[in-house]
């Protein structure tokens, strides 16, 4: 009998050993590579955060980034539902706007949208990004389930946003399968971002599910981009207030460290933003396979190569040498943009002789891609 049970037991995991490995070998979809190639530049959207300002609770940068985020979301197509809660004498604001699945069972993608101390480019206006663009590139496909898309307010002050929604939730119509979060996406400027932290939740009683559909999440950054998953804890975001009320949950969080975090220096010249744009294509990649998406088959145009951009300093001149026009800006180290925004159609030479003995920045910004090159001018 013994015998038995032991070869009963060794054929039920090599069923689960095959199936698995099977599904491994599927997950891969020429569809979905094509379609993630739609994930937009997210200078534009960034620039736009940078210029809100501080989003401090009870300031008028945080009312602004409200107002502006929710005509983001009405322009992609959806009805953004606003769910205000108080913080001592302030209102604050989520903002909720769901794609419809066939089923009610839910994901939730949530990413904060207040900051502290600096505008918060990278903390979260990244994190805003990539909740936008996955947004709108589900709005016109069929899912089988449904997607609830959250900016939190109040993140910086113990997880307001978070806490208040999950705590107000109709348990009979928000079922929750699991929650992702997306906080600090950017990359910073000059470090490692090879990689992508990838976290689950190591405490509660879903950790198990939690671990599992990590692994999942970090499988698909292998297979659609070329950034490396690591498997990190969960760690001080909103994603933690799902946790603690049973939830499911995962997240996505940059791979370098990012020295600018809460001060006045997080900025997009801080920004590693084609590492950014990696990052979207993965989650989206997750999303669509994830919720079931009929993902349409089609040729997408691929954007055009970085290398295709080359920036040099000679000293006095700065050449710029491009096959496609393209958009250059130069900000020095604190931020401050020092020239008017030109847009040229060849190579391109702009003389530093009027240039102080400095740190710069050169973004040079294409129909799909920007590149930064931080160069120095000597006395």
């Amino acid at each position: 009998m013994d015998k038995l049970k032991f070869l009963l037991k060794s054929l039920l995991l090599m069923i689960a050993f095959f199936n698995t490995n099977a599904s491994v070998a599927q997950v891969y979809e020429k569809n979905i590579a094509n379609y993630i190639l739609n994930i937009e530049n997210p200078y534009s959207f960034l620039q736009r955060i940078e210029k809100i300002g501080i989003k401090e609770v009870g300031n008028k940068a945080l009312d602004s980034a409200y107002l502006w985020l929710v005509k983001t979301v009405e322009q992609v197509g959806y009805k953004p539902n606003t769910q205000k809660f108080l913080y001592n004498k302030d209102t604050l604001r989520n903002i909720e706007f769901i794609k419809r699945g066939d089923s009610d069972s839910c994901i939730v993608i949530g990413a904060h949208y207040d900051s502290k101390v600096g505008p918060g480019v990278n903390d979260n206006g990244t994190g805003n990004f990539a909740l936008y663009q996955i947004a709108k590139w589900v709005k016109n496909l069929r899912t089988k389930y449904t997607i609830r898309f959250i900016y939190f307010s109040g993140e910086e002050i113990d997880y307001l946003g978070s806490k208040y929604y999950i705590k107000n939730r109709n348990k009979d119509s928000v079922k929750i399968k699991f929650m992702l979060n997306l906080d600090q996406l950017g990359g910073t400027l000059g470090e490692d971002n090879s990689g992508i932290k990838c976290e689950r939740d190591e405490s509660s009683s879903k950790k198990d599910i939690s671990s599992e559909l990590t692994v999942t999440l970090a499988r698909f950054f292998s297979l659609y981009t070329n950034l490396n998953p690591k498997i990190t804890p969960a760690y001080l975001s909103d994603y933690l207030s799902f946790r603690d009320s049973g939830c499911v949950i995962t997240g996505l969080y940059q791979y370098s460290s990012f020295p600018y975090y809460h001060t006045e220096s997080d900025l997009l010249i801080h920004v590693d933003l084609a590492a950014l744009q990696s990052i979207v294509k993965g989650a989206l990649a997750f999303i669509l396979d994830v919720s079931k998406a009929e993902v349409p088959a089609g040729v997408y145009s691929l954007p055009p190569s970085t290398n295709d951009i080359n920036v040099y300093n000679t000293g006095n001149e700065l050449m710029v040498i491009s096959n496609q026009p393209f958009i250059l800006k130069i900000y020095d180290y604190l931020g401050h943009q020092i020239n008017q925004q030109q847009v040229f159609n060849s190579d391109t030479k702009i003389s530093l002789i009027e240039f102080k003995a400095g740190v710069y920045f050169a973004y040079v910004c294409t129909r799909q891609n920007v590149i930064c090159k931080k160069f120095l001018v000597k006395e």
